[in-house]
């Protein structure tokens, strides 16, 4: 049975140089999953992309409703010729792809911004407290059921953990949080 670790060989052997090469190497953890989901900024972001496409959603069944019955042809719908139908679904069906496009590259813009910031203020709260190195603390979720799982499936899993112990003093994830969410409101929601 063979475990491996997520973490490259060079990357633990960079943090064992690192905390060999200096008597005290002051190392700190932050939980970008959870500074995600505690983020104001992500919360206004995705309600905006849902009311987007709440609004897409109505455009697309008012044009879907606009066209003649799938499910058999009525006296009134006779007004529309079969090119007619045929260029309107087509419309249709590029406009959902077109928006699927325009909302995955919205959303893809806001992952990436956060994901700037949060690197941004690890960094302020690191250089304000003297720390050498953050690593990233990714925890996988595991179902309570494990009778879902093959053995390889959970074991894949639980090599996905990056931190096995960190002491509160090491953990600058609530301020990470803090610092994020004070900027965001600091300007107005922007």
């Amino acid at each position: 049975m063979t475990f491996h670790h997520p973490l490259p060989l060079s990357v633990l052997l960079l943090v064992i140089a690192a905390v060999s090469a200096k008597a005290q190497t002051n190392i700190a953890v932050c939980d970008v999953d959870k500074v995600l989901s505690e983020l104001d900024e992500r919360r206004d972001g995705e309600a905006e992309l849902k009311r987007d496409r709440g609004r897409f959603e109505d455009e697309l069944k008012r044009r879907w409703d606009r066209l003649p019955s799938r499910d058999g042809l009525r006296p009134n719908d006779i007004w529309m010729s079969a090119e007619q139908l045929q260029k309107e679904i087509t419309e249709i069906e590029i406009m959902s792809r077109v928006e699927e496009w325009r909302r995955n590259t919205k959303e893809n813009g806001l992952i990436q911004r956060l994901d700037q910031k949060i690197g941004a203020a690890c960094t302020r709260i690191a250089e304000q407290k003297k720390i050498d190195l953050v690593l990233i603390e990714h925890t996988p979720v595991v179902p309570a059921d494990l009778t879902t799982l093959k053995p390889d499936q959970l074991r894949a899993m639980l090599n996905q953990k990056t931190i096995v112990y960190k002491s509160d003093k090491a953990d600058i994830t609530s301020a990470v949080i803090a610092r994020l969410n004070a900027d965001y409101a600091k300007s107005g929601g922007e």
